[in-house]
């Protein structure tokens, strides 16, 4: 009985520290998969903002320059954008928002159905004139696009404080990425955030 119960307890002793190697092996994997995880979300979001980019540029060449901005029709941008997207509405819904994205294949004018997770600069410091992508001095470092967080709104209007409001700039770690006006997709750490980057003619801000 005792070899029996010796042989026993042994195996239980076997059990608990193949289960305390397990637990130290996930302990180390869980890091690594949130790490994977993270780089792919952030591959994503880059993409998706290339690809909006690349759509805008292109409509942008079809229509004199300017930019899907607000219509006297009521089209909101990500309608004016869908046929240079194939279509593919799960472009519009960033990897790592919070928005409540809803499909544009139901009606993409009708505002309560057409969410995205971006908003689209809407350049009100042009003033009356065309918001034309070749009227932005700096494109390199003036932003077209941002995700926004827990808001279904489509502009981001400077005047507003929008760009406090809808944004969040630690979207991702210390930082958030930006589609800029060039097409490029950038990260930009939240200490580097300001107004200004929003503005498409930043000499008028370095004046005041």
């Amino acid at each position: 009985m005792k070899d029996v119960a010796g042989r026993l307890a042994f195996t239980l002793l076997e059990v608990l520290i193949a289960i305390a190697v397990l637990l130290c092996l996930v302990g180390l994997l869980v890091p690594v998969i949130r790490g994977v995880l993270s780089d792919s979300k952030e591959a994503k979001a880059i993409n998706h903002f290339r690809q909006l980019g690349v759509a805008i540029a292109t409509f942008a060449a079809d229509n004199e320059s300017n930019l899907p901005l607000r219509l006297a029709s009521g089209e909101l941008w990500p309608a004016a954008l869908i046929d240079y997207l194939d279509g593919d509405a799960n472009v519009f819904a960033e990897p790592n928002s919070t928005v409540n994205f809803r499909t544009l294949n139901v009606d993409p004018l009708d505002s309560t159905v057409n969410r995205t997770s971006y908003i689209l600069n809407s350049f009100r410091d042009l003033g009356g004139r065309a918001r034309k992508i070749v009227n932005i001095a700096q494109p390199g470092s003036t932003i077209l696009m941002a995700a926004q967080q827990n808001s279904s709104g489509f502009y981001m209007d400077l005047d507003r404080n929008d760009h406090v409001r809808f944004v969040n700039p630690e979207q991702y770690g210390q930082g958030a990425y930006y589609l800029f006006a060039d097409g490029s997709a950038r990260y930009v750490v939240s200490a580097n955030y300001a107004a200004i980057l929003w503005m498409a003619e930043k000499s008028l801000e370095s004046q005041k």
